[in-house]
């Protein structure tokens, strides 16, 4: 069938550009005096309970925040990371200055270098603009703990900086009354305090040129009490960086700061005092956390990466115990164990215990099933059906995959529904019902399909299939071109009767390869494998994404989680949040009450796994863990594995040397 793309409606601008007016109206809602300590957040305690001062937390941090995806990154949008819990933003500015007119443009190096003004950045290179969508967060989520803005000054040091530097400080203060605006307490008193003191606060600081620094310290001071003529010195709103190398140290830099060495190494920051912040920027591996029995000091503060969501990243800070503390869900796996041959396995399990598998024979493109229950002691499955035919020679398949329901219908029968690819050399996508009876509430027996047969549905490769209570289906897909387009399908039943939306026209979604879907009510969670963009101006390399959307059941369709916000961009895709580095292969996800599962291959044939919690926009997700740690004698071959959850238990279907093994983990 052809494929049609889908057109997001026109969504007006959400980011509206503010003049320095409103932000001074604005921002003392979220950056008032050090004694406020309301708050709506409804989060863990930090890792130190109610007295965590400020210098003992850890935060979660990107680099160059604004270029997104682009700079050999993977950061997602601004708003994307502060839902997944990043707590420093880093903007790089460059001033303008015509008349008295001061503007501040984002950029790397260069004005407007890198900037990613796409799929929930703003569509603009003004500061302000930025800015307005950090505070608009804030105040629109109330974060327990402050959120870091930090502005990374670009320019030299010349006749124009006092101007620009007036222009900056008076985006977060009234000058006129600088007591009302003693937003950022004293940095020496900073230890004396908790977190839970700056609830929905932004905290600045000004990084960059030494010069530039130097001459803010010199004439801003940071308390009234400091300020020999209130009228002429305007108390200071920002922090101020201190990077190592620097000549001299002024009152007020708050902040030692600096890249990781070419080895990655944090070592230098070991040195630096307790009563100061560390930000390491460019941390690429776990090297930058050394051994804890030898030292109390876990590392730098903020420690900063352009990936910041990859399971090394997510490790590290996870080991620092960063805020916010998510409460993610864990799993107690039990041994795997083999009931036959076969390859590319996929797995649904519900709350009732029951499990359904299909599965490609190694030797032929027939199709087989398992049904079975998980064991009483919740540690293994005990199949009743084992290694069913169900293709004959008129139909043949690859790549099954099947969803089942969460209840028995009025017959105390199991509804599930099974996809597969038909003819590879012309790929074709199938679909079919099926019921299974039950004897005392367990699966038993074999599939009962409905309809005379399978019915060809769509064109494309590699497809996932999840269903929900209200028996709404989701299927994802590669396209069966060479060029690797994802489309989505949304089905469900009339009556009786089923149905694909839009006449069954799929629409487009994102690219990549081997996608996966989970659905939970109305939630949505995909994932997929990007095959890079090798663009050396904008170079990324292959890794996995996820995106979580709303079903529409009604209109049979999905609300994307960001859809780009510019009316003139509606063609472009929904942006995918990275989820994990090069060398990740075959993710599976999985959805239950509380979260998210997610699994997927090393090229070295490990298998990994994390849990997520939804986070508004994005899947936040936890430490990638190896299942290796726990079994040392699993490992994966093929090109599939499969993940499938209940609120009870993980069911986990992978293949080694063409014996299909499962792992059952208890949820806890």
């Amino acid at each position: 069938m052809g494929k049609i793309r889908r057109q997001t409606a026109s969504v007006p601008r959400g980011l509206i550009r503010a003049v320095v007016v409103l932000i001074f109206m604005f921002l003392p809602l979220l950056v008032t005096s050090c004694s406020d300590s309301d708050s709506t957040t409804k989060t863990p305690s930090p890792p130190g309970g109610e007295t965590l001062s400020f210098l003992k937390a850890h935060y979660r941090t990107s680099h160059n925040s604004y270029s997104g995806n682009l700079d050999n990154g993977y950061r997602g949008s601004i708003i994307q990371q502060l839902d997944a819990g990043l707590r420093f933003v880093e903007l790089d500015i460059h001033c303008e200055i015509d008349g008295d007119n001061v503007s501040f443009i984002v950029g790397h190096s260069d004005p407007k270098q890198y900037v990613d003004r796409t799929h929930g950045n703003p569509d603009s290179y003004d500061a302000e603009d930025w800015v307005n969508v950090v505070t608009k967060w804030v105040h629109d989520n109330q974060p327990r703990e402050p959120v870091i803005l930090a502005f990374d000054w670009k320019k030299d040091k010349d006749n124009d900086t006092p101007k620009a530097l007036e222009a900056l400080h008076n985006f977060f203060a009234h000058t006129e009354e600088p007591s009302e605006m003693d937003a950022v307490c004293y940095p020496k008193d900073f230890d004396a305090d908790t977190i839970l003191d700056y609830p929905g606060k932004i905290l600045v600081v000004l990084s960059g040129n030494e010069d530039v620094r130097q001459y803010y310290s010199d004439n801003y001071c940071f308390t009234n009490s400091q300020c020999s003529d209130k009228n002429a010195h305007p108390v200071a709103h920002m922090f101020v960086e201190y990077q190592a190398g620097n000549t001299k140290v002024s009152d007020g830099e708050f902040f030692y700061a600096r890249a990781a060495d070419d080895k990655g190494s944090c070592d230098w920051a070991q040195g630096v005092e307790d009563e100061h912040f560390t930000r390491l920027w460019l941390v690429t591996n776990d090297s930058c956390k050394w051994d804890e029995t030898e030292t109390t000091w876990k590392g730098p503060n903020l420690p900063a990466t352009n990936f910041p969501y990859f399971g090394w990243y997510a490790r590290y800070t996870h080991g620092l115990e960063a805020i916010p503390i998510f409460e993610f869900g864990d799993v107690d796996w039990k041994s795997p164990h083999s009931p036959g041959k076969g390859s590319n396995p996929d797995v649904a399990v519900n709350n009732l215990g029951h499990v359904v598998e299909v599965h490609k024979s190694q030797n032929s493109d027939h199709l087989y099933y398992s049904i079975g229950n998980i064991s009483e002691d919740g540690h293994s499955i005990k199949w009743d059906t084992e290694n069913q035919n169900y293709t004959d020679d008129r139909i043949h398949g690859t790549t099954p995959s099947v969803a089942i329901v969460d209840h028995l219908n009025a017959y105390d029968q199991l509804l599930l529904i099974e996809i597969h690819v038909d003819d590879v050399d012309d790929p074709k996508l199938y679909y079919r019902f099926g019921l299974i009876g039950t004897d005392g509430g367990k699966l038993t027996g074999k599939i009962t399909w409905q309809g005379e047969n399978w019915t060809h549905y769509d064109d494309g490769n590699h497809p996932s299939v999840a269903i929900n209570e209200d028996k709404m289906v989701v299927e994802v897909h590669e396209g069966s071109k060479d060029y690797k387009d994802l489309w989505y399908n949304v089905g469900g039943f009339d009556g009786e009767e089923f149905s694909w939306g839009w006449n069954w026209v799929a629409r487009k979604y994102n690219t990549g390869v081997r996608p996966t879907v989970a659905l939970h009510g109305n939630l949505i969670f995909e994932a997929h494998y990007d095959l890079g963009n090798p663009s050396p101006s904008d170079f990324t390399a292959p890794c996995l994404f996820s995106q979580i959307g709303l079903l529409n059941a009604s209109a049979k369709y999905i609300e994307w989680k960001w859809e780009n916000p510019d009316p003139d961009k509606t063609n472009e895709p929904t942006y995918p949040f990275p989820i994990d580095e090069s060398g990740s292969l075959y993710p599976s996800v999985a959805l239950y009450s509380k979260g998210a599962v997610e699994a997927h291959m090393s090229s070295g044939g490990g298998i990994w796994w994390r849990m997520g919690k939804t986070s508004n926009s994005v899947m936040a997700v936890g430490p990638t863990k190896d299942i290796q740690d726990t079994y040392s004698d699993v490992s994966a071959s093929g090109t599939k594995i499969s993940i499938a959850a209940s609120d009870t238990h993980v069911v986990l279907a992978f293949i080694n040397d063409n014996n299909i093994y499962y792992m059952v983990g208890l949820l806890k």
